[in-house]
């Protein structure tokens, strides 16, 4: 089964609107980047199974954002699936875009978590939420969780300071079961990619500016936009590729 990832597109209600980078660069059209992330999907990428969206749908969180994602997101060649992060407002993405706690593909089950923590950069799971996460991991399926907040480090300070706060309550959960294969998530805009304790954690790029990573503060890269494929075979395995688009 294949799968793609796009993440924190950090768009406006308006087409127009540029993001300010301050003394970086120029104002950056969010718009422009995620729109050529688009096409190169449609034009590549005709086999996909799915798309999820790992949060940060909205620089700008209005209900006007999310009625104008909504058919961008409909032109893909596959359906996609969305969580909120940091700086959404999820009962919009609940309204107009298209939301599940969980879906059952072939041999897999790949499941959905909110880490949205309203007013905080940084990521939260309910007690709610950690209880139906022990219940969707009742299946001999094998498991990819989806989330946006990253719960283990990533080995740059300032974004770790940013992460799923008190992670171990997760973490504990997921230790317990030996069909999770992987975690996935976004955030960090930047590629990241690392085994714990059996299970993969894969951090994807965004469909406009990446980070440096490895660093003590916050350093925009000039790499391009982009999305990350994931492939979940029969047998529980995973190979995984970031796509970059310029």
């Amino acid at each position: 089964m294949k799968i793609l990832q796009i993440s924190d597109l950090h768009l406006y209600q308006s087409e127009t609107t540029l993001m300010d980078m301050g003394s970086y660069s120029a104002p950056f059209s969010t718009n422009d980047s995620f729109q050529r992330v688009c096409s190169a999907i449609s034009a590549r990428e005709n086999t996909t199974d799915l798309i999820i969206v790992s949060g940060d749908i909205a620089e700008e969180p209005t209900e006007k954002t999310y009625q104008r994602v909504a058919p961008l997101l409909n032109r893909l060649p596959t359906p996609c699936y969305c969580i909120a992060g940091n700086h959404d407002q999820p009962k919009y993405i609940e309204k107009h875009l298209n939301t599940v706690n969980y879906l059952d593909k072939k041999h897999w089950r790949i499941i959905f978590l909110n880490t949205h923590h309203m007013g905080h950069s940084d990521g939260h799971l309910s007690l709610e939420e950690l209880k139906q996460l022990e219940t969707h991991l009742k299946t001999d399926k094998y498991v990819l969780i989806v989330m946006h907040h990253h719960p283990v480090p990533i080995h740059s300070r300032w974004m770790d300071n940013l992460s799923l706060q008190q992670p171990e309550r997760f973490l504990t959960i997921i230790r317990r079961y030996n069909t999770i294969k992987a975690v996935t998530f976004g955030h960090i805009h930047q590629a990241f990619d690392e085994t714990h304790h059996n299970v993969r954690y894969l951090g994807s790029v965004s469909t406009c500016i990446q980070f440096h990573s490895h660093q003590e503060e916050m350093q925009f890269s000039d790499q391009a936009a982009g999305y990350r494929e994931i492939n979940l075979h029969s047998d529980g395995s995973i190979d995984t590729t970031i796509h970059f688009v310029k």
